[in-house]
């Protein structure tokens, strides 16, 4: 018993341990996207006064104004992001078709894909998908995973502006698949589902952590893949009901 004890002790102090060791890691990281933005603004508000303090042109100043604003959103999505990360709420799964939260995610964001003239397509399983869900989480999923994608196909590199979202059979599983024309990443990546890192300019490195950990609470993986050539692909697997 003395040795369980132990131990469970030892365990306990390395699982701690560890946990504080990823705090500091995702604060650090937090603490260097705000500067950023928190600088741009600042400048950006200096040069407002000069402009207004010599009344210069409205348009310069509303430009300003603008790029102020925009910055302000840049914070809001990454606080939000972070904290939908640190402070995850508890899965409340149902018997759902997991169908209908990714046609309802893809059908949000059609409207978008269509402005930015890029191709958006969702193929469900025929006969439905029947699985435990959390149907407002998966909903997040597909936003980010989408999100993601839809960014790839316009960037530098992309062979075609299209995106497809397909429901298969994979077996005990469900299949999640997002697939895109756009560059792809190396697949030997190890960092691409740790927070803040990013391949986009204005990306928070948040999106796919969080999608890796809503997946995994339902138990299933997300898993990445990209082949020059091929298209790239993630797909997130939900344990079948």
């Amino acid at each position: 018993m003395l040795l369980v004890r132990r131990t469970r002790k030892v365990e306990a102090a390395r699982v701690e341990a560890e946990r504080r060791a990823e705090l500091g890691e995702v604060a650090t990281g937090l603490a260097h996207e705000i500067r950023n933005p928190l600088n741009a603004m600042s400048l950006n508000l200096e040069l407002l006064e000069e402009q207004l303090a010599k009344g210069s042109s409205a348009v310069s100043s509303a430009e300003l104004a603008q790029a102020t604003r925009v910055e302000t959103g840049r914070l809001a999505r990454l606080l939000a992001d972070f904290l939908s990360y640190a402070r995850p709420s508890p899965l409340v799964t149902v018997p759902s078709d997991l169908n209908e939260p990714a046609a309802e995610a893809v059908a949000f964001l059609r409207p978008e894909a269509r402005s930015r003239r890029i191709s958006l397509e969702f193929k469900a399983h025929d006969g439905g998908a029947p699985a435990l869900l959390d149907a407002a989480r998966v909903k997040q999923v597909v936003l980010n995973l989408v999100g993601n994608a839809l960014d790839a196909v316009e960037t530098v590199g992309a062979t075609a502006r299209e995106v497809d979202v397909a429901i298969e059979d994979g077996g005990r599983f469900w299949l999640l698949t997002v697939s895109d024309l756009g560059p792809g990443f190396d697949g030997k990546n190890s960092d691409i589902f740790r927070v803040f890192v990013s391949t986009k300019p204005a990306g928070t490195g948040m999106g796919l952590p969080i999608a890796e950990r809503i997946v995994r609470a339902h138990g299933g993986e997300l898993t990445l893949a990209s082949q020059k050539g091929e298209p790239t692909q993630a797909v997130a697997t939900f344990p079948k009901a």
